[in-house]
């Protein structure tokens, strides 16, 4: 089975995927461009806030799980 993780370098998916990777779990992370995944762990370039490239990304996925928080665009500082 195939994991593919959104948040990967967020609070939840930094402690979520090295644990997956020690038992075996074959990991994809959903990161935004310039972004660096944990060892071991492929990346898919997306961004949550472009639907075409979420498509692309989770096409292959038969099945899909955001466990973070997701209340709309983040605010620019």
């Amino acid at each position: 089975m195939t994991v593919l993780v959104t948040g990967a370098t967020g609070l939840v998916g930094t402690r979520l995927l090295p644990r997956l990777v020690q038992v075996g779990v074959d990991c994809r992370a959903l990161m935004r461009s310039g972004k660096e995944a944990p060892a071991g762990v492929s990346t898919i370039a997306a961004d949550l806030f472009d639907p075409d490239s979420l498509m692309e990304a989770m096409g292959a996925y038969r099945r899909s799980s955001i466990s973070q928080p997701f209340s709309g665009r983040p605010t620019q500082t």
